[in-house]
């Protein structure tokens, strides 16, 4: 790369990450919180401090610009049980076409059948809330160590009972610099920029959040590393720490701590199993009083 273009790149990685956090607190956010739930059993053993990561199809999700990364086609599935019988589904499917890569999601929660209570606590009837949303997303390379990506998507959450029900569009913008194949890399990643949803006559925005990360690769030790920074309008800042280390080249083995504060003491830990054409991932989160997640991922390389 020329000195003309390396000063190009740098510059617009800078701005970017310099803009991103200003329009990320220019909006509230307090609703739709099921999009900023984790989509990869393997993101979430390493602590949700993936997007400086993000080389799989749950990139189009985590950070839409790692989805350059995948090599031919790949579909990623997730599979949530957590609490009080809330279950979320994930699917993913990311196509590579050289220097540039497409790709469309599925998030979809089912919470369970809840029950009105009337004013003496009795239940009264029931009903069945559920949530989804689906994306298409387009990543390309801006240089040979810089890609970005964008995903639109719907949004759409259904309480289960008449007239309680509204969907909206929003965008996801992402960046990733990866100067060498290991090392370290930085990304950046705007999610839900959009309209809000209006379920009980008020408007609730979505959860517009704003992440920067980095990552690092060793060379001589299969042991990789990773921070995340989540910054959520109205909330406090979240820390994100993750590490694998991969026995054999087939067997990673992670750990992860995040500071968000409805887990149990922070950690949370997953294996897998990685093959040619496949990998299958678990992740374990400790939740104390609010119930242990379990999840499982699955990637499928064609």
């Amino acid at each position: 790369m020329n000195v003309k273009k390396t000063i190009k790149t740098v510059l617009f990685a800078a701005f970017a990450l310099a803009i991103l956090p200003v329009i990320s607190y220019a909006t509230g956010t307090t609703g739709a919180t099921f999009l900023n739930v984790g989509v990869s059993a393997r993101s979430e053993a390493m602590g949700g401090a993936y997007s400086a990561i993000a080389d799989d199809a749950s990139a189009v999700t985590i950070n839409p610009a790692g989805m350059v990364q995948v090599k031919k086609s790949q579909v990623s599935v997730m599979h949530n049980e957590s609490l009080l019988d809330i279950n979320q589904e994930y699917f993913s499917y990311v196509t590579n076409w050289g220097n540039k890569a497409f790709g469309t999601n599925l998030i979809y929660v089912d919470y369970g059948t809840q029950m009105f209570k009337d004013e003496n606590d009795a239940g009264t009837s029931t009903f069945k809330p559920k949530s989804y949303a689906l994306s298409f997303a387009y990543s390309a390379y801006a240089s040979k160590v810089l890609s970005y990506g964008v995903a639109i998507k719907y949004v759409k959450m259904d309480i289960g009972v008449d007239n309680y029900e509204d969907s909206t569009f929003a965008v996801d913008l992402g960046l990733l610099y990866k100067p060498h194949p290991k090392g370290w890399r930085m990304g950046a990643v705007l999610s839900h920029l959009g309209g809000g949803l209006t379920l009980y006559k008020e408007e609730d925005p979505l959860p517009l959040t704003f992440k920067i990360a980095t990552a690092y690769e060793w060379d001589n030790i299969p042991l990789l590393a990773s921070f995340d920074w989540y910054m959520i309008k109205e909330e406090n800042p979240e820390y994100h720490f993750g590490a694998q280390y991969t026995i054999s080249d087939i067997v990673p083995v992670r750990l992860g701590y995040s500071s968000q504060s409805d887990l149990d003491n922070g950690f949370s830990y997953g294996i897998g199993l990685v093959q040619d054409q496949f990998a299958l991932d678990y992740a374990f989160i400790p939740a104390g009083e609010m119930d242990d997640t379990h999840r499982f991922s699955l990637l499928f390389n064609f």
